[in-house]
């Protein structure tokens, strides 16, 4: 995932994150495990008007798979709880 800057100090290492896949009925969970050091420009994938110049950095998140229903390159959306 990609973490904003603005949003960088409200995450956590070992955060739990809400995974929703599209075509997935069900919400999987999952930890952030690994924020990068190094900032870098929003990547052309997901890059729009309002972001074009942002900062963002790369983090990863483990999720539990035992029914084998995420497949790598599934687009999913994650919702993190901000740490205050």
């Amino acid at each position: 995932i990609y973490i904003a800057s603005s949003e960088l100090p409200h995450i956590t290492l070992g955060q739990t994150v809400s995974v929703r896949a599209d075509g997935l009925a069900t919400t999987l969970h999952g930890r952030i495990r690994w924020i990068s050091d190094k900032a870098e420009f929003t990547p052309k994938t997901i890059l729009t008007e309002d972001t074009r110049a942002a900062l963002v950095f790369a983090a990863k998140v483990a999720v539990a798979n035992p029914d084998g229903k995420l497949k790598i390159g599934m687009p999913v959306t994650i919702t993190v709880k901000k740490v205050k």
